[in-house]
């Protein structure tokens, strides 16, 4: 998909929400660890975005698949391979008989039949969500070559109920428990095209996405007027209920979160979200996200069991090494990685062109109900291409 700022910046938002929260800096996960609802809600429309864009023809399953193979495995295994390495001579020795769940992208499937997954370390207790993502882009395209678009479009709504019914019965950390997220970005790719075009501008669509983020972040205002007019059985007694209905708040609402920074890209009210430094950071997020639990965990031994509360000193400087490896893995490992996709080019077009993820166009001038007329220079704006990963 052709790179837009605004998107590389949220990733960058919910990848220092993630680290704040495993830091110990807030205790709310429904703030801080609600960052991966945001990344499921980019990925799927990044990945329903391809799709749409190559007709789900099957020669396009090769090259799709062996794009995102290049994106996502080297370093992760590259660090898990690694941590078995060394693992024997750590102070704090980790259980690894489930290392055959986290070399298949597996963690937690015995959850679905209520087994127990074998232990591994709680150092990769965050690769959860990656299985989630890799589970997801195996399938998702599958469906499309099979079914079709329209079939494709039909399944989103399933898609968001049958979570919803799954968080109530299954553990929180699989795929049918999270898809709502993932299809619910989908359905953005659906409805707003090209992020900054007429389609994605109209006012209907803005107006819904606004009024359903406002009912979102009402909502818990909400939940505790219904818990003070039915009393604590609404916490207590239907805990799974509760957790269910705030997990499809958090998606809903970035789903509007995101939508608004589609239709908006380009805009000078997103220019924060165009920060070069904050831009750059969601581009390195991916290694963030995979590095930081591991070093944290190794400087500091009983990261986990002092409740984070380490000095302010090694904080700053298990925060630092985050991102300097960070820098450093997207410089020397995942950058060269990439250019690799060159070499698995997507089929031709009807038009006998060359199919691309990387649209060289335009994003379309922004409609006057928008802009003041001072803005005329933000009209055109082009977004430059990119095979940043969704």
């Amino acid at each position: 998909m052709r790179r837009v700022l605004e998107l590389d910046a949220l990733r960058g938002i919910a990848a220092l929400m993630v680290v704040s929260l495993h830091m110990g800096l807030g205790t709310d996960y429904a703030v801080l660890g609600s960052a991966v609802d945001m990344f499921f809600v980019l990925s799927g429309y990044l990945i329903t975005r391809i799709i749409l864009s190559h007709e789900t023809r099957p020669r396009f399953l090769t090259p799709f698949y062996a794009r995102r193979v290049l994106r996502i495995w080297p370093i992760y295994y590259a660090v898990l391979i690694g941590f078995v390495v060394v693992n024997p001579l750590l102070t704090y020795r980790q259980r690894t008989t489930g290392l055959p769940y986290y070399l298949t992208f597996t963690q937690f499937l015995p959850r679905y039949w209520s087994a127990r997954p074998p232990a591994f370390s709680i150092y990769f207790a965050h690769t959860w969500t990656l299985a989630a993502e890799e589970q997801f882009y195996l399938l998702w395209p599958l469906v499309a070559v099979l079914l079709g678009r329209r079939a494709l479009l039909a399944t989103i709504p399933l898609l968001v109920g049958s979570a919803f019914m799954a968080r109530l019965w299954l553990w929180p950390m699989l795929l049918v428990t999270n898809w709502d997220g993932f299809a619910l970005g989908a359905l953005l790719a659906w409805m707003m095209g090209e992020p900054g075009s007429p389609r994605a501008r109209r006012p209907i669509v803005i107006g819904a996405l606004m009024t359903l983020g406002a009912a979102m972040l009402a909502y818990p205002m909400l939940a505790a007027g219904t818990v003070e007019q039915f009393g604590a059985a609404w916490t207590s007694d239907l805990p799974k209920l509760a957790f269910s209905l705030n997990a499809s708040r958090l998606s809903l609402l970035y789903f509007s979160i995101v939508g608004l920074v589609i239709a908006f890209a380009g805009h000078p009210l997103l220019r924060p979200l165009r920060d070069p430094s904050l831009c750059y950071l969601g581009t390195i997020s991916y290694g963030i996200y995979l590095y930081h639990l591991p070093l944290f965990a190794l400087m500091s031994p009983l990261h986990f069991t002092n409740l984070c509360n380490d000095s302010m000193g090694l904080d700053a400087l298990k925060l630092a090494t985050t991102f300097a490896l960070a820098v450093l893995s997207w410089q020397f490992i995942e950058k060269p990685i990439l250019r690799l996709k060159d070499r698995f080019p997507y089929p031709l077009s009807r038009a006998g062109e060359p199919e691309s993820d990387n649209p060289p166009e335009l994003i379309p001038p922004h409609p006057h109900w928008l802009l003041p007329p001072w803005s005329d220079r933000f009209r055109a704006r082009a977004v430059a291409p990119s095979k940043h990963r969704p």
